[in-house]
């Protein structure tokens, strides 16, 4: 399979796998990411795996077109893009999903998988009780607007259902069954966000 890892970082990720299962498994695999600083500690990872001649670390913008045309798989090539905790930090998320949706195989042979912190009411949501983020009532209102702003110092925007909404038309998000769950947030302990799991075919 070719694996793109959208915001991969320092390679974090390559390390779910085995060394033997990612040769077995992955013909190729990229590591994007717009820090470079990231990308060397990346580059390190996958020297001391001994996976340099699969895995190659990419800077690149997602967002642009361009970067993302020169430097990464022609389109309709990747069986698997993912984007783990990163949609988040990209100002232009709807555009982030439709690069994704252009290199994937389509016709659900390619794979959108996304982890992530999302504003709202997790399970709730996907139970359509409340409006379609689950807010149900104004205590968890406040509790999610709080969070959001907390969030937004760092970067990092809480994904709302509407940015999904904005991407179907490319991906089935209904086929596989989605996974929202709450955990603490490390040095936090009160703030307890809600983390979403999807896994989206191609259209």
């Amino acid at each position: 399979m070719v694996w793109v890892d959208v915001g991969g970082g320092t390679g974090r990720n390559l390390e779910f796998f085995s060394v033997d299962t990612i040769k077995e498994r992955f013909s190729k695999i990229y590591i994007v990411d717009v820090s470079v600083s990231l990308l060397e500690v990346a580059k390190q990872r996958v020297e001391a795996a001994g996976l340099s001649g699969i895995v190659e670390c990419v800077f690149c913008d997602f967002t642009d077109n361009k970067m993302v045309a020169d430097k990464l798989p022609a389109e309709r090539t990747c069986d698997l893009v993912t984007m783990s905790y990163s949609l988040s930090m990209i100002p232009n998320k709807e555009l982030a999903l439709q690069s994704a949706a252009k290199l994937l195989k389509p016709k659900g042979e390619g794979v959108l998988g996304l982890a992530d912190f999302f504003y709202g009411g997790g399970p709730r949501a996907s139970r359509h009780q409340g409006d379609k983020d689950g807010i149900t009532n104004i205590w968890t209102k406040i509790y999610c607007e709080a969070t959001r702003l907390w969030f937004k110092q760092d970067g990092v925007i809480l994904l709302k259902r509407s940015v999904l909404e904005s991407a179907a038309h490319l991906f089935d998000f209904e086929s596989v069954h989605d996974e929202m769950f709450r955990k603490r947030v490390p040095l936090l302990p009160l703030l307890r966000q809600w983390h979403g799991v999807i896994m989206a075919p191609t259209k």
